[in-house]
């Protein structure tokens, strides 16, 4: 258990001024007490809760306590054994928000049932006490649905102008949780981007990462680039491990019409499209036939510094094999 010092105490009375004081006179002192979740991961109760806290705070109507200041009160009175520290009713609730000053509390509860959230909030006067006002709201599975729906029974819980609170501009997958993401490569070294966003290298290793559907690219120069799609799962640990191919000893050849025949310095190498690997750097003869087009003859030169891929156009006409056998055969 904690121990509160000299300048833990300090600070607490500091809190207790400051929610006394003229500037704070005029708001209602209101606070909102954490969600609790039913088949919901505790990490998105409470961020469901700060949420709630930080619209209520640009409002002048109120002064919410943040959520350190909640806690703090908690375990000073957990330490003075005022309260249990398992206690988590609504009693227990009341003797936090009275000790802290408070005139009103917001206390709620969601449920995920099979294909649809219930939200139940609770809205109490301390002083009395008596619950004022008492909502119940069912939503989609849909994160963005629950969280308009949560602030939507807020607005109604504290009969607010509809102004006062909006679903805009919330936190993106504050349901999805939270997970590790580690990814490797070989070779290391190389640019990890998610969704589009520069990462970091490999080996990369990324703690409290949303979790969620993400496309994971690697790129490294000189290289094929990676690409994966992935799911990382609330509290889950994802580990992902690129073998990266050379690309700069591949050289790519395409055809239109494709089914060509390809020559590489007078060797038949296939037909397109074609992929010839393990070359080295230099200048190459590339040769391309097809039947019914006229035979298509260029120099690719081989390099260390780009992708190598040469597209050939073949045009109607009599191709070279045509040619050879129309003079070597009777």
């Amino acid at each position: 258990m904690k121990i509160f010092t000299a300048t833990k105490i300090a600070s607490l009375l500091i809190i207790f001024f400051l929610l006394s004081s003229s500037s704070f006179a005029a708001r209602l002192k209101l606070g909102v007490f954490n969600i609790e979740g039913f088949g919901v991961p505790q990490t998105v109760s409470v961020s469901l809760t700060n949420v709630i806290r930080d619209y209520l705070s640009g409002i002048d109507k109120f002064s919410v306590p943040s959520q350190e200041e909640m806690r703090t009160i908690s375990e000073y009175l957990v330490q003075q054994k005022q309260i249990n520290p398992t206690c988590n009713t609504d009693q227990c609730n009341i003797q936090i928000a009275d000790a802290i000053g408070l005139e009103l509390m917001i206390i709620g509860k969601i449920f995920k049932k099979s294909n649809y959230f219930e939200i139940r909030l609770r809205y109490v006067d301390i002083v009395t006490p008596q619950t004022l006002n008492l909502i119940a709201m069912k939503c989609t599975l849909d994160e963005n649905d629950l969280l308009a729906t949560l602030l939507r029974g807020v607005n109604l819980l504290l009969d607010l102008p509809s102004a006062e609170v909006s679903p805009e501009n919330l936190p993106d997958n504050i349901l999805a949780g939270k997970g590790t993401l580690v990814i490797d490569s070989r070779p290391d070294d190389a640019m990890v981007a998610i969704a589009g966003e520069e990462k970091g290298k490999t080996p990369l290793v990324l703690e409290d990462f949303p979790a969620g559907n993400y496309e994971i690219q690697i790129i490294k120069p000189k290289f094929l680039s990676w690409e994966k799609k992935v799911r990382l799962e609330n509290e889950a640990l994802l580990k992902v491990k690129a073998e990266l191919e050379d690309d700069w000893r591949k050289l790519k050849i395409v055809s239109h019409p494709s089914n060509a025949d390809i020559y590489l310095n007078s060797d038949f190498k296939g037909r397109s499209p074609l992929v010839i690997s393990d070359i080295d750097p230099g200048n190459y003869q590339i040769r391309t036939d097809k039947r019914g087009f006229t035979t298509v003859e260029t120099t690719i030169e081989i390099s260390s510094e780009r992708n190598n891929r040469l597209v050939i156009n073949l045009t109607p006409g009599v191709s070279h094999q045509e040619m050879w056998e129309k003079e070597n055969w009777p």
